[in-house]
């Protein structure tokens, strides 16, 4: 049976035990944490360096932490793998070296040198380990050079209850003949090679130097506290590979086929994962800009988003799902977006959604339509999207303003009910006006009158927002809840301007929320939590850079996007707060795919968006992208367009548009450099208000002088 996580009482009194030798073992975390000047309440949980890479198969839903220096934790509460060099019986760890390097691609790999010696780990994550029967596993592989001869050296793995949170909880580990490793009674670690040595202890007698130096045989051990370690050793006399598999979702009784897993090339397992990675990158945006870091974070974030979906598709919220369905869909991706559809309307709640939910689904279910062209889904479904938003219009009490809540309560059955009254409301709205849009173009039966019901929920929302005003004139206008200073909450509504769509950008009640928004939370120029997250958030910061860019405010949009870019983790994904002292990874988690999914989107739409019919080019692009940048796929409602700048840092400029879209915008509209006077294409074109042009949705080539 897996033992249960340890109680914070019990984290507390077992880090005692760690004192000796915690700049070698423990995460990274705390080496970093226990420098800081400023007070960390807990020297157990990870509270500033949430900075670990999840690393995951396209088709995975198990990912696996990967901490800075290379510390492997295939559980997240209960144990991890490290490794380090025993080099004339000292030991030596990448946890205090400054000479590590991490970078992820198909495998995630670190490199570690020491004392001269290299270590180059390379992590795989494989969707099925032999056989389609088992769920698949991660590979790792670890190659040791020396350049020195006149030591003796011994690289070790360490098997240890350390997570990168804190401590973990092992109680048992036992090793078997056959080099499979049972760890708190499950079949965790399989080693490819066989160890010269092996040593099994229990961390509150003995730490990992003593037991190295004065143990070498001890195949098994019990701790009730949960502090076993193992730690296996292999020599180095010259140059070593050695590989070692974990594999996902074992049971005590999981019966591994250990020779075949054991067997494995390591090359063989990196070209399967190349067959399975090239046909997805194909798709991938191509762009080239003169910002290289604007360029590296957004084509890693997609790449990272790719690797995590079905995580999401799992464990997500409505609202996460929506951000990682929607910018899939965007991208191309639209099986993926389907699998995050699917999961929202075959979830156990769906048949008695929130409202945001199903305003979500529906939502959901049209971008995956619009950008793939392929409306089947939502006509063998049209019944199904509908009922839930029947449902709560027909709740609605609409006969008079109501300020709280705005919807009446849902039933005990109802679940993740997350967001404010307006936030529900405004996913009704917008529920209702997709579907009376897709009803009027695709022929589907209508089952209300859209117009009219959209209509009145919009008058009604109008009339509960006067109310309240009228009442608490010190209230933000989109804070419809009875605690409105709580800011995420209140940060949550900003969705219902952008991309919902149900207010207008520049009216008074918008001004007033972000004036508060601003003054409030703001600070140099990006707004902090108050939630059970403390930091900066980075959905948040995201959402509020896009409500800048709509509103033509670049300058404020500006600044949340480079400290976006500046937050990016190195494998293009963000964490879900930054760390108001640190500036790391602070709260949540430290590679969060719906915090990337809003910032991949925030970085998309500054190169091209849709305005209703139109299609909006290079408006939040900063001048220097004139220079000379190439866009290739850019992902639009209309089908994808490719963009060409010549490079060039003065007029004349050379533009070429070639788009390939399936259904034309009725026009596109380009941002101008301000030094640009006369624009020609096949004639004159005009330039207009605010320094842009207008040109049809066909090929052109463009000089602009």
């Amino acid at each position: 049976m897996k033992p249960a996580n340890p109680t914070n009482q019990q984290l507390i009194k077992n880090r005692s035990a760690f004192q000796n030798n915690a700049h070698l073992l423990w995460p990274y975390w705390v080496l970093l944490q226990q420098n800081l000047s400023c007070h960390i309440e807990s020297h157990v949980q990870n509270l500033a360096f949430r900075s670990w890479t999840d690393v995951s198969h396209p088709h995975s839903a198990t990912p696996l932490r990967i901490d800075p220096v290379g510390m492997i934790c295939p559980d997240p509460h209960t144990w991890s793998m490290h490794y380090g060099l025993l080099i004339n019986n000292r030991l030596y760890t990448p946890t205090v070296s400054d000479s590590t390097q991490a970078y992820s691609n198909n495998t995630h790999q670190t490199l570690w040198q020491c004392e001269g010696v290299t270590v180059r780990q390379s992590i795989a994550t494989i969707p099925t380990l032999v056989s389609k029967a088992d769920r698949g596993g991660a590979v790792v592989s670890l190659t040791v050079s020396r350049d020195r001869h006149d030591a003796a050296i011994q690289l070790v793995l360490i098997a240890l209850p350390m997570h990168p949170e804190g401590l973990g909880s092992l109680q048992s580990i036992c090793y078997l003949s056959n080099n499979t490793v049972m760890l708190n009674n499950t079949p965790q670690l399989v080693l490819h090679e066989k160890p010269a040595a092996i040593t099994c202890f229990s961390q509150d007698e003995s730490s990992v130097p003593d037991a190295l130096s004065n143990w070498n045989m001890i195949p098994q051990v019990h701790c009730s506290h949960g502090l076993a370690t193992a730690c296996f050793s292999y020599t180095v006399d010259t140059n070593i590979h050695i590989m070692y598999t974990l594999p996902h979702g074992v049971r005590s009784s999981t019966k591994l086929p250990i020779s075949a897993i054991q067997n494995q090339r390591f090359s063989d397992i990196q070209h399967t994962l190349n067959q399975v990675w090239t046909p997805i990158k194909q798709k991938n945006i191509c762009l080239k800009t003169p910002d290289t870091l604007f360029n590296y974070t957004l084509k890693t974030g997609v790449h990272y988003l790719l690797q995590g979906h079905a995580t999401i598709a799992t464990d997500g919220t409505p609202i996460s799902r929506w951000l990682l369905g929607r910018l899939y869909a965007q991208l191309g991706y639209c099986t993926h977006a389907q699998t995050l559809l699917k999961s929202v309307t075959q979830s156990s709640w769906w048949w008695h959604p929130s409202p945001d939910a199903a305003g979500i689904a529906v939502d959901l279910a049209y971008q995956q339509a619009l950008y793939s062209q392929d409306f089947s889904w939502i006509q063998n479904h049209w019944s199904k999207l509908n009922k839930p938003i029947a449902h709560w219009v027909k709740r609605l009490q609409h006969q008079a303003p109501i300020p709280y809540p705005l919807l009446p309560l849902a039933p005990t059955h109802a679940h993740n009910q997350t967001s404010t009254p307006l936030l529900n409301h405004a996913w009704l709205i917008h529920a209702v006006r997709t579907l009376g849009h897709l009803s009027k173009t695709r022929g589907l039966p209508a089952h209300m009158d859209y117009s009219a019901v959209s209509q009145m929920l919009h008058t009604y929302l109008n009339e509960s927002l006067a109310f309240i005003f009228d009442r608490r004139p010190d209230a933000p206008y989109l804070a419809l809840s009875k605690t409105p200073k709580v800011h995420g909450k209140l940060l949550d509504t900003l969705y219902s301007l952008v991309p919902l769509g149900i207010f207008s950008l520049y009216q008074p009640l918008v001004n007033k929320t972000l004036s508060h928004i601003e003054q409030t939370f703001g600070h140099d120029g990006c707004v902090v939590n108050t939630g059970p997250h403390d930091g900066f958030s980075v959905r948040h910061n995201a959402q509020l850079a896009q409500i800048y860019f709509a509103r033509g405010d670049t300058r404020k949009a500006h600044v949340i996007v480079k400290w976006l870019i500046e937050t990016a983790n190195t494998n293009g994904s963000f964490p879900t707060t930054v760390h108001t002292s640190t500036h790391k990874g602070g709260g949540g988690l430290g590679h969060d795919s719906v915090a990337t999914a809003a910032c991949v989107s925030v970085l998309l739409s500054m190169i091209a968006h849709a305005d209703n019919t139109c299609l909006n080019l290079l408006f939040h692009m900063p001048n220097s992208v004139w220079e000379g940048s190439q866009f290739t796929g850019i992902p639009t409602p209309f089908g994808p367009l490719d963009c060409h700048l010549s490079p060039s840092t003065n007029p004349p400029y050379t533009l070429t548009l070639n788009p390939q879209f399936h259904t034309p915008p009725t026009a596109i509209v380009i941002q101008l450099h301000p030094s640009i006077q006369r624009v020609m294409a096949e004639s004159p074109v005009p330039i207009l208000d605010n320094h842009r042009i207008q040109v049809p949705a066909t090929t052109h080539t463009i000089q602009c002088y």
